[in-house]
């Protein structure tokens, strides 16, 4: 028993030497639609908390994020005049959880963590060990990302930098299923039980960077599973409909990402090249009478972006994001639209091939341009900023509104330290059968606040 103390007492000053950090954000908004001013029900992130112990060479990180819903809108009121969070919609959630050794040759990270790779703004074509959060695509950066198990070491020697990754779970996409007032249609989440068992959920990735005096390029692998669910087979030995098998592709990716800094410019760009295929066989005793849709595809997502500095810390930025699809082979099952109605099967070509794994933008169209501007004034108390998306799909002349735009325009204004005053504009415009005209009801204003402390 005498022990005890005396451990506490050699111990005692180490971890009064430690360091504790303590930040967060608060930041509740609401989101109008323009086309009939309801209110769009989706979660809302309304804060996150980080705290970050220091002790020697060591880093303790852990975030949790506090997600709520707006209840629904009361008989015989307003939108605004029923605002209010719905009691039963409160979640805290761990975002990230995860230890930082800094040795004398870079750094080791064990745990639940976010990992960021590329050199494009937003847009990250091979960025893919971390899967994203679809009900935060229209954010930026890891707001949008969510962590996964593993662990991640980096090596610095001279002017080289070298990452590797290991994770021993696979981490899907957080999609919204049956969500109304989701853009995007996201297919019914299928059942727990038709997902095919992966044979390995491991996913390795490798990447090296080289800084020189204009910038740096590096160059990386990733071999994992996709983080959408695909159809994987069919048993049409019953009456009713087929059951059904699901799961998640294999993908490899090989990606190359550059930054440059040629005098007021900022060029980068990110190339990744993905090897996908389906590898479920059917066992048991009924394996013959499954329909295995074997699917293959080779595809190509990219982005070019280049960004002018000018006067008055005023930013101007275009990006090009684009998917190319090539040597796409296999089949796949259209269910039907109505009642009664057998489902078809289709061969999967460029055109209703559905890309697995890469940028989320991937979803709307494989091609668009995007040109945004930022700027501060008043001291840097008013932050404007502007961003037009352009479908460039289908484009055939030059009017730019039938193939689809997305104009996205925001502003903050610092009222005191830490406290910001929030509001922009999304608002989407489009002709035909594509997403940006499917999305037009989504258009709509946020309004919100946000703390930081």
């Amino acid at each position: 028993m005498k022990f005890a103390p005396t451990l506490i007492t050699l111990l005692l000053p180490i971890f009064l030497s430690a360091q504790v950090g303590f930040t967060g954000e608060v930041f509740p908004d609401f989101k109008i639609r323009t086309s009939d001013a309801d209110l769009i029900n989706l979660p809302v992130r309304l804060a996150t908390t980080e705290v970050v112990y220091s002790l020697g060479d060591f880093d303790f990180r852990g975030s949790i994020d506090l997600e709520a819903r707006w209840k629904a809108k009361p008989a015989g009121t307003s939108e605004v005049a029923g605002l209010g969070f719905a009691e039963d919609q409160f979640s805290l959630s761990l975002a990230e959880l995860y230890m930082i050794w800094y040795p004398s040759f870079g750094e080791v990270k064990v745990g639940s963590m976010i990992h960021a790779w590329g050199a494009a703004d937003a847009n990250n074509p091979t960025d893919n060990p971390s899967p994203y959060d679809f009900y935060y695509m229209f954010l930026s950066g890891t707001d949008r990302k969510a962590a996964n198990l593993g662990a991640s070491v980096k090596a610095y020697l001279g002017n080289f930098e070298t990452e590797f990754i290991y994770q021993p779970l696979h981490g899907p996409n957080r999609l919204p299923h049956g969500e109304p007032d989701f853009p995007i249609d996201i297919p019914p989440e299928p059942d727990e039980d038709d997902f095919a068992e992966m044979e390995s959920e491991m996913e390795l990735g490798a990447r090296l960077q080289y800084a020189f005096g204009l910038g740096d390029v590096s160059a990386s692998y990733f071999k994992g599973h996709d983080r959408m669910f695909s159809l994987f087979a069919a048993n049409f030995a019953g009456i009713s409909l087929p059951d059904l098998v699901y799961g998640y592709r294999e993908t490899d990716v090989l990606g190359f990402d550059f930054v440059l800094f040629p005098g007021n410019w900022t060029v980068r760009g990110e190339v990744a090249n993905f090897t996908t295929k389906n590898p479920y066989t059917p066992t048991g005793d009924d394996a013959e009478a499954w329909t295995v849709f074997q699917a293959e595809a080779d595809y190509l997502q990219y982005v070019f972006q280049a960004e002018y500095l000018l006067a008055n810390e005023m930013q101007i930025m275009a990006q090009i994001i684009g998917t190319s699809y090539r040597n796409v082979s296999g089949r796949s099952l259209v269910m039907p639209s109505e009642a009664g109605q057998m489902p078809g099967v289709v061969l999967l070509d460029e055109d209703n091939f559905q890309a697995g794994m890469g940028t989320p933008f991937a979803m709307i169209s494989d091609r668009v341009a995007m040109i945004s501007t930022l700027a501060n004034f008043f001291d840097s108390s008013l932050e404007l900023r502007g961003m037009v998306l352009i479908n460039l799909e289908e484009l055939e002349g030059y009017d730019l509104t039938e193939q689809g735009l997305m104009a996205n325009l925001g502003a903050t204004y610092s009222i005191m330290e830490g406290l910001n005053l929030e509001a922009g504009l999304i608002y989407f415009y489009g002709e035909g059968d594509n997403q940006f005209s499917k999305m037009k009801d989504f258009s709509h204003l946020r309004l919100g606040l946000s703390y930081h402390f």
